[in-house]
């Protein structure tokens, strides 16, 4: 495929299994979404998950230095 089509085109065969995995999920969770009607956006827990993966990203972008060191 690469061959013929280049190297990008591995990426473009994946786009329809995205948007079929996409619109299957939608589909399947409209039941779930429906319990949390009313609940207020945790903005203090999405701030502190940004951060950890923040973190994690940056901890695992340095492991291969000399012991993780700048």
């Amino acid at each position: 495929m690469t061959q013929q089509l280049g190297w990008r085109s591995v990426f473009l065969v994946t786009v329809p299994f995205g948007l079929a995995a996409v619109a299957y999920v939608g589909w399947g969770l409209k039941g779930e979404w429906a319990e949390a009607r009313g609940e207020s956006f945790d903005l203090a827990g999405s701030a502190i998950y940004s951060v950890a993966l923040v973190a994690v990203m940056l901890g695992f972008s340095r492991l291969p230095k000399l012991l993780g060191a700048a």
